[in-house]
This record gives C-alpha cells, structure tokens and sequence, in this order.
C-alpha cells in the first residue's frame, strides 16, 4: 500500500506565489496550445494561419516578462 506523505514547504507557500505559479502555468499551456493550431494551420495551409501565428509569436512577450511583484 503506498502513502502519500505532505511535504510542509507545500503548505507554506504564499498565496502570491502560488498565483505566480498558476499564471505561469497558464502561459506555458497556452503556448503549446497555440503552437499546436499553428502547426496544424500552416501544414493544411488555413486561412487563420497568419492570426494563429501573430499570437503564438505574442505567447513570447507574455512569457519572457512574466509579473514577478506578485511573488514579493
């Protein structure tokens, strides 16, 4: 039978820092998301190619400057 065991830096950790980490989060699956539908756009060569590929290129920004004051 296997336990699960609580690790207590778990618990401690702040309510800012577990937003960071869900908007972290967030932005990394939105990017796999948006890699994936520009894939499938440009292999089937669809007309939203350009808009897929204009946010996909915009998931950049979002993910390179994350909001770290949230962690302070």
């Amino acid at each position: 039978m296997r336990r699960l065991i609580k690790f207590s830096f778990l618990q401690t950790m702040s309510e800012s820092a577990h937003q960071l980490k869900f908007n972290l989060r967030r932005l990394w699956m939105e990017h796999a998301i948006w890699t994936s539908r520009y894939i499938v756009s440009a292999e089937a060569n669809l007309a939203e190619k350009q808009m897929v590929l204009a946010r996909l290129l915009r998931n950049q920004d979002e993910i390179g400057t994350p909001n770290f004051e949230v962690c302070i």
